[in-house]
């Protein structure tokens, strides 16, 4: 890729016929669409690099760096942001991702591997190595209201420190999660078209993770005017499998066990 005339960019496509071409420059399109937002006032410091033909993964490499200091994000103020990351030979490597506002932050960093399935997108390789860490301090879920769906709001305060290593289509995960003061709310419309706010107030989860098994020290939430706890172990056996063993509370009594 190159500069041309000021704010313009010119990409080679390499051994990439026309029609192939408008096809790669469409998703390329797309994918900034979905992906950039409003910047607000601060400092930023930003460049991509990219070199090889976007058909074959394997032979491309592309560099990510991103300093800001005071940015704003979707109407979020940060701190301070910075993300580091490359793409060699079909392996995504995030060096280092921060976000600090105030007294909260998320951090982040791993690699995976990916490849092109039989239909000719991306997707990550099941079967190669995958390692990451994420991390999250007096996260405030009242900071996601740019994300959610219209009516739905949530508060409560987050904290997170799990990493995971092993193949990429079942690793092996361990680490911490809590909610406290948690509270989910959305609007519901009854036949008659009326709309009201229900919610899930009160809501605790504290549990650790060991070997993708998370096991709920507490977990319980106010619905309905009924106090709700739910107690036991879910665990990761599959991409889309999870063994669990549970009990439900309400109001201190038992009311269902399921396992499986």
């Amino acid at each position: 890729g190159a500069r041309y005339e000021g704010n313009k960019f010119l990409v080679r496509l390499s051994g990439t016929d026309l029609a192939s071409g408008r096809t790669v420059i469409a998703r390329l399109r797309e994918a900034i669409a979905r992906q950039l937002a409003p910047v607000g006032a601060g400092d930023v410091a930003f460049r991509v690099s990219a070199s090889g033909p976007m058909t074959d993964p394997d032979q491309m490499t592309a560099t990510v760096e991103l300093n800001a200091l005071s940015p704003t994000y979707n109407n979020i103020a940060l701190d301070s942001a910075r993300l580091n990351g490359t793409f060699t030979a079909g392996v995504i490597r995030l060096d280092d991702f921060a976000a600090i506002a105030s007294d909260q932050w998320v951090t982040a960093q791993g690699y995976a591997v990916v490849g092109q399935d039989s239909l000719g997108n991306w997707a990550l390789v099941d079967n190669a190595p995958t390692q990451g860490a994420l991390r999250m301090a007096n996260f405030d879920l009242s900071t996601l209201a740019p994300f959610l769906p219209t009516g739905v709001s949530a508060e409560g305060i987050a904290e997170l420190d799990v990493s995971w290593e092993g193949p990429a289509g079942l690793p092996s995960v361990a680490g911490e999660m809590s909610l406290d003061s948690g509270r989910i709310a959305w609007v519901s419309e009854s036949p008659d078209g009326t709309e009201s706010e229900e919610s899930i107030t009160g809501i605790t989860i504290h549990g650790t993770i060991v070997d993708s098994t998370l096991r709920l020290e507490r977990a319980d939430a106010e619905v309905a005017g009924r106090r709700l706890a739910l107690h036991g172990t879910l665990t990761l056996d599959g991409q889309k499998e999870v063994r669990h063993d549970l009990t439900l509370l309400m109001d201190s009594k038992r009311v269902m066990t399921t396992e499986a």
